[in-house]
């Protein structure tokens, strides 16, 4: 199988990138950006720094909400995950997306740190470059961009500031501001690659809040200082460059986020109040406009969506006790958290639908966290005080705790359900008495217009069975930095559904955008004590005037996926590929294909057999990504035929044959 192509010139590649993003925006977006060209180019001549942001000593309130979880009875297991995490990081040992940061650099914490690359060992460009000259989606000297940016949200010192709360210690505390003061000194406002993105500016203001929340007691006036200034220089950005248009998505919520946890914090400075107004709308926009009205997240992610929701979450806590405090939107917030417990198994996983870049809020312990939509959905349980949308169970957070999501995670499986506008039917059940969970995509490809985080995933399906992922998504393994390996994992090849004349059906343009985008339809359901979804793409119609038709049915202790393509009369070749977990086996058995955990088997593939029709089963390498950064393999279960159109074939999935 080939799989990449060699990498093209970096300047091609920036051109494409913006030829593919200005095709996506309508005029009034264009002046906008224009607007905002040359806000930066005057912004490139002021070189004050910090001192433009010098703030007197004053306000500094801590969150309420946040500093009465954080004051309150730890439970042991998470007391002793953060205490470990914390003492790694003092002594040098720092990983975050599955790579170590230097020893040297964590231990002293070194001005070196905030800019070093990981991967590479480059340091990023930093304080004698303005940070809109940076160009950081297309350089061949480092890795992706979201190594350095992941670091410099601070947020191991979110856990560091929880450990003081729990274990008083000036050290501690004198430690967590030497990080604050190392990081201010290597990046002066606007100067480097992490005054980029607000979205890295924001989570950075969510950390120094649970800093604020944990340490106020112990703050002194020169801290206060540092902080206040911190916070001024951030809010600022903020205000400047707002994520509208076709970017208002994800990194829009979070620069509200922002703009309402800063105006919390330091509620005296400047703006503060028309900041807090300012971000109190775009949280309440959020709830409207980035979940579908069944509560399914617009970027067809359930990770993504779990950022997203945990991001409104938070700033809707902190607004709990503000002065302009309103009662929470809890019906709303209900809906988005069952939509995540809806795609947990029995042991609180999710499939791996869309990105995934392993974004968080809030962190501790310092680690992976494999099951983090099922704690967002815990967090959000605690939160409205809702058990129904508590997940089977999930991993004991710092979020659990803040959010006051300990103790909800004994949740019942929903059973069948199904979400017509976010576009997934969902069994949760038993198949030949064997506890089953399968997700099946007949959705939007993502947020219009670009549908960044989106996968041309249409009609694919996911499959665990007894808690074992049996059929998995690819992944996501890195974004600006992956190039060819980025389209191929958004690709329809790296998903469980069917292809036409190997073509994608949504084409990839780029890291974030797309040349053209499948639609999908729900034709037709039963799910009332059956599970039965019929739907279509038009993903191959332009290309060859074709549709797409699966049909999901649940029967006779099995699972029977029928396709079928629409249009005028003709042969066609197709493929249709099942991704397995490479901790399982798959070997050819006579006309069938056994799929086993060690001896025992776990599924069975029986291809489809249609008179007239030739289908070719094989097992082939394909690329896997568990998480961001890693890159490995595992087996795909290829199946190729020459099928005539208006023609019916069903591959047969038996469960524990």
């Amino acid at each position: 199988m080939q799989l990449f192509s060699h990498p093209v010139g970096t300047r091609f590649r920036q051109y494409a990138w913006y030829f593919q993003r200005i095709r996506s925006m309508e005029p009034a977006e264009i002046v906008y950006r224009g607007a905002q060209q040359a806000k930066r180019a005057r912004w490139r001549l002021d070189q004050a720094g910090w001192d433009k942001f010098d703030r007197p000593d004053g306000t500094l309130r801590p969150l309420a909400n946040v500093a009465r979880a954080l004051s309150g009875p730890m439970p042991p297991g998470l007391l002793e995950a953060i205490r470990v995490s914390v003492l790694q990081v003092e002594a040098g040992q720092l990983d975050l997306l599955g790579t170590a940061w230097p020893p040297a650099l964590v231990s002293s914490l070194s001005e070196d740190l905030w800019l070093v690359d990981p991967v590479t060992g480059n340091p990023w460009p930093g304080a004698q470059t303005y940070c809109f000259d940076i160009e950081y989606r297309h350089s061949d000297r480092f890795a992706d961009v979201k190594f350095v940016w992941e670091i410099n949200r601070l947020q191991f010192l979110q856990a560091a500031a929880a450990l003081h709360v729990a274990e008083p210690s000036p050290a501690r505390k004198d430690w967590i501001m030497r990080a604050i003061s190392s990081w201010i000194r290597a990046n002066p406002p606007f100067r480097g690659v992490n005054w980029a993105s607000g979205i890295e500016i924001a989570l950075r203001l969510v950390s120094i809040s649970v800093v604020v929340s944990g340490l106020s007691e112990y703050l002194g006036a020169e801290d206060r200082r540092t902080l206040r200034s911190f916070i001024a220089a951030h809010t600022f950005w903020l205000r400047q460059h707002p994520s509208l248009y076709s970017s208002a998505n994800n990194h829009r919520v979070a620069e509200g986020l922002g703009l309402v946890i800063g105006a919390l914090l330091a509620p005296d400075l400047e703006h503060a109040a028309s900041d807090l107004a300012e971000g109190r709308k775009v949280l309440e926009w959020a709830l409207r406009t980035q979940f579908h009205p069944d509560g399914i997240g617009v970027e067809q992610s359930p990770t993504y969506s779990s950022f997203t929701l945990e991001m409104i979450a938070y700033g809707l806590l902190a607004l709990v006790n503000s002065p302009t405090a309103q009662p929470l939107p809890k019906d709303a917030l209900s809906k988005a958290g069952f939509a995540l417990r809806a795609f947990l198994d029995d042991d609180g996983q999710a499939p791996n639908i869309g990105d995934n870049d392993e974004g968080r809020v809030i962190v501790g312990p310092i680690t992976r966290e494999p099951r983090y939509v099922a704690s967002v959905a815990g967090a959000v349980a605690g939160l409205v005080e809702n058990p129904d949308i508590a997940p089977p169970t999930s991993d004991l957070q710092l979020r659990s705790l803040v959010f006051g999501g300990i103790g909800y995670d004994r949740g019942r499986p929903p059973g069948a359900v199904q979400f017509p506008q976010g576009g997934y039917s969902i069994f949760h059940g038993e198949i030949a008495g064997h506890r089953t969970h399968l997700t099946f995509d007949h959705g939007p490809l993502g947020l219009a217009p670009l549908a960044a985080h989106g996968h041309a995933d249409a009609l694919a399906l996911w499959l665990t069975i007894e808690g074992i992922p049996v059929f998995v998504d690819a992944g996501t393994y890195l974004y600006h930095a992956g190039r060819e390996r980025r389209d191929y994992f958004r690709s329809s090849e790296a998903h469980n559904t069917l292809r036409v004349a190997g073509e994608n059906q949504s084409t990839p343009a780029g890291a974030f955008n797309w040349r053209n985008k499948a639609s999908c339809r729900l034709m037709d359901t039963r799910m009332d004590g059956s599970f039965m979804v019929r739907a279509r793409h038009d993903g191959y119609l332009k290309a060859f005037g074709l549709m797409h038709e699966r049909t999901v049915e649940i029967q006779d202790g099995g699972i029977f996926v029928t396709d079928c393509l629409i249009g005028a009369e003709k042969e066609t070749e197709i493929d249709i590929s099942f991704l397995v977990n490479p901790a399982l086996r798959v070997v050819m058995d006579d006309e069938r294909i056994l799929i086993l955990k060690g001896s025992s088997p776990v599924a069975s593939v029986l291809p489809p057999s249609v008179p007239g029709a030739d289908f070719d089963p094989s097992l082939v390498r394909a690329p896997y990504s568990a998480c961001f950064g890693h890159f490995g393999e595992t087996t795909c279960i290829q199946i190729r035929g020459q099928v005539r159109t208006g023609i019916a074939f069903t591959t047969r999935i038996s469960v524990a044959p």
